[in-house]
């Protein structure tokens, strides 16, 4: 049995089915019986009419835990395959670069920078609290940077070469725009 409300008349399960925000005080509330449904089955699944989306029903907090959880499983399972592909190409665009050197002439010397200018580079994703910003950020990758409103990765490796620092990012930003996450840029800037 449903519970009604004694003065407008409306029951639980249409203030919860309708796109509409009702405000209902019940005065009586019985009791709604969850446990037709064993608990290892699947859910069911309903379609939104107010999001245009299907969403699993289930009969337990506990069945939506588990399975919110699997979820999450699988997209940091593919956050984590994606990112190391992505490092591969890095890897790969900085060994197939010719560095320019850089020459410094001095009063009295001359020196010969093999790494070119020296300079800085960073992978941004943006938004900073999207699901691929935040596993960066749980995996110990990324910072968030609240003056550029983003999450960026700094680009430690390749000693101070400008250049080398700029392709890996330039190729990891690249193959990740690829692979369809949004947001995801590349930012250098000279010292």
């Amino acid at each position: 049995m449903l519970a009604v409300d004694s003065i407008t008349g409306l029951s639980l399960f249409s203030i919860l089915h309708f796109p509409v925000l009702v405000k209902v005080r019940f005065s009586v509330i019985s009791q709604i019986n969850l446990s037709e449904k064993p608990l290892d089955t699947e859910p069911d699944w309903e379609y939104n009419d107010r999001m245009n989306t299907t969403t699993p029903q289930f009969a337990t907090l506990r069945q939506k835990i588990a399975h919110d959880k699997a979820i999450r499983q699988t997209r940091n399972a593919l956050f984590a395959a994606d990112w190391n592909a992505a490092c591969a190409a890095g890897v790969r665009a900085v060994n197939a670069l010719a560095v320019t050197p850089m020459i410094v002439e001095g009063r009295e010397a001359s020196y010969f920078v093999e790494g070119g200018p020296c300079g800085f580079a960073q992978v941004e994703v943006r938004p900073r609290n999207s699901a691929f910003a935040r596993w960066l950020k749980d995996q110990g990758l990324a910072r968030s940077s609240d003056y550029q409103k983003c999450v960026y990765v700094w680009v430690s490796d390749y000693g101070q070469s400008m250049q080398r620092k700029e392709a890996w990012a330039d190729a990891v930003a690249a193959f990740l725009t690829a692979k369809g996450y949004e947001g995801v840029s590349a930012s250098s800037r000279m010292d």
